[in-house]
């Protein structure tokens, strides 16, 4: 099969596979992230244990200018009252951005498969209305990457079109397979924002679909040029021409017809996939390098600054939906698909500094925490991020509890080079230059990103606590559970107390938190004379069950207080 006819058809058969292969992609791409991010906390884990003594006792290397950090930064802080309403804004603007744009990219995608769609029974109009509701299931996921959490309503409504969706399209007379497995794989590009898997789960989607594609037209190549013979014996069972072959036998393997197959295929079966297999067999290194150099693109255009990982995860589940939809035997509707995508990604980028607002300032928030939270630590880290990353940067040390969550696409990367030890910081040296390396500037859609920094040892962890609680504008400690047994949230208390940093701290706190040996030790360091009952008044404890609003949102407006309650200003 030869010309432009036989190569069209060629295109249309493979794009004709795009759902089974797009199976194979997302099962392929869960279970690597998976077994990825797994040896990578184990790698954290085992580093983090290792108690290497590195001199630094704890009190060397004080920090003397504490004072003069603060006292340079507080200017170009906004307003505090007003930094939770900001906050709130500044994510409303985003996600309005997103959903208004993933609303009209799922228009295009309705408006192709109407195009392109066959055998309907309903007006067009309809068509596209139910293909246009279809289609606008991603922006479910996306409401959970802008927002941090799942609303359980959105959520009921995918489950509930996740069932509900195939009989009420069979009853309309509109469905097609595009549409019916639109609510599938959503509910499956939902599953790879699990934190086991979203740190590398979204980013890769776009390298295993070329490495899985490659292979594949590897295989139909090698197949259509080397077995005439065979090819015109099968056209002869199927009865079509010369440019329909390799159509018509893709579209019966993608409609997993397999009486049809066995009974006009089996002659010549073994051939040709063995044909099949060796071609994408010589296809596959070349299909791994190109899905490698699309992935280093990805990580190194967010380490220059030139993306965020937000809308890294954003477009690529949009771009992977597009393929996933793709009309099916229509190679035109596969393109029409694509560009929308092209379409949508610059319109995105175009807005960004309308909504951004990226020439602002950052408040710096340091986040302290004990590592045996766990999940909760979890939760509430992905629901504080993205509220707080909308006005400044977050700084924390990181930990086992977190690892997954904050790595970022370039650290991601680094660890698969086998390059991430550079990471890991033994002293005081390595600690000043890994938090001067610290990014607190905005990224192009406006958020600011998340900088950590791996201790290795006690001394370490003491003296990078320090560094960062002298650069911090503000600093949020989460005390839930915590006693006087734990030494680590008892240092960072003394430290808190110590600094002059302490009319911008807030402790997060629950029905188990020892609240008044908090307070005793702040009394202490402070050598307050009025004792506990004192010191308890001046400190800000958000509690996690208290009613009245979100506690992210809670955590944000406490900051505005000065100590006794009283509101603040820079």
């Amino acid at each position: 099969m030869s010309g432009d006819g036989g190569i069209a058809a060629w295109a249309s058969g493979v794009a004709a596979m795009a759902p089974g292969l797009a199976h194979a992609i997302f099962w392929l791409d869960a279970g690597a992230s998976f077994l990825v991010l797994s040896l990578f906390r184990r790698r954290v884990v085992r580093s983090l244990d290792a108690k290497r003594a590195t001199g630094a006792g704890e009190d060397a290397d004080r920090p003397a200018l504490q004072e003069a950090n603060l006292a340079e930064r507080m200017p170009s802080v906004r307003a505090w009252h007003a930094l939770g309403a900001e906050a709130a804004i500044r994510r409303s603007h985003l996600a309005t951005l997103y959903l208004l744009g993933g609303l009209g990219l799922a228009c295009a995608f309705a408006l192709v498969n109407t195009a392109t769609a066959t055998g309907r029974t309903s007006p067009p109009y309809v068509g596209f209305l139910y293909a246009a509701i279809c289609f606008s299931a991603p922006l479910i996921v996306v409401a959970r990457v802008v927002s941090g959490r799942w609303n359980r309503w959105l959520l009921g409504v995918l489950v509930a079109a996740f069932f509900l969706g195939a009989p009420l399209s069979a009853l309309a007379g509109v469905g097609n397979e595009q549409t019916r497995s639109a609510i599938t794989f959503a509910a499956l590009i939902a599953l790879l924002l699990h934190p086991r898997l979203r740190a590398m789960g979204p980013l890769a989607l776009g390298a295993f679909t070329v490495v899985i594609v490659g292979a594949v037209c590897g295989g139909v190549a090698v197949f259509d040029l080397y077995f005439d013979d065979a090819r015109e014996a099968m056209q002869r069972l199927i009865g079509a021409g010369p440019e329909e072959f390799v159509h018509k036998v893709l579209a019966m393997i993608a409609s997993d017809d397999r009486q049809q197959m066995a009974s006009l295929l089996s002659p010549f079966l073994t051939v040709m996939l063995g044909t099949f297999a060796v071609g994408a067999f010589v296809a596959l290194p070349l299909a791994v390098v190109l899905g490698a150099l699309l992935f280093v693109s990805v990580a190194n255009a967010y380490a220059s600054k030139r993306t965020s990982d937000q809308w890294l995860v954003i477009a690529s589940v949009w771009v992977f939906f597009a393929f996933v939809i793709a009309p099916h035997d229509s190679l035109p509707g596969l393109a029409g698909n694509m560009l929308a995508v092209v379409v949508f990604i610059v319109a995105i980028r175009v807005a960004w500094p309308r909504f951004a607002g990226t020439e602002r300032p950052g408040v710096r928030l340091l986040l302290l925490r004990s590592f045996s939270l766990g999940e909760r630590s979890n939760r509430l880290f992905q629901e504080l991020e993205s509220l707080w990353r909308g006005v400044g940067s977050i700084q924390l040390v990181a930990g086992a509890d977190l690892a997954a969550t904050t790595l970022e696409p370039h650290e991601l990367l680094a660890f698969i080079r086998g390059r991430s030890g550079r990471y890991f910081t033994h002293g005081p040296a390595g600690i000043d230059r890994r938090i001067a390396a610290f990014d607190y500037g905005p990224d192009p859609d406006g958020r600011f990103r998340v900088n950590q920094i791996f201790c290795v040892g006690d001394p370490a962890w003491q003296h990078a606590v320090r560094r960062l609680i002298a650069a911090a504008d503000c600093l949020l400690m989460d005390l839930r559970g915590f006693t006087k047994h734990r030494a680590g949230c008892v240092f960072e208390i003394r430290c808190l107390a110590e600094s002059l940093a302490r009319s911008r701290v807030v402790f997060l706190v629950d029905e188990t938190t020892d609240r008044s040996f908090v307070a005793e030790i702040c009394a202490e360091v402070a050598g307050d004379s009025s004792g506990d009952k004192g010191a308890r008044a001046a400190l800000r404890f958000v509690a996690e069950q208290d009613a009245g609003g979100a506690v992210c949102e809670r955590i944000i407006d406490a900051f505005s207080e000065a100590p006794g309650g009283a509101a603040a200003t820079p």
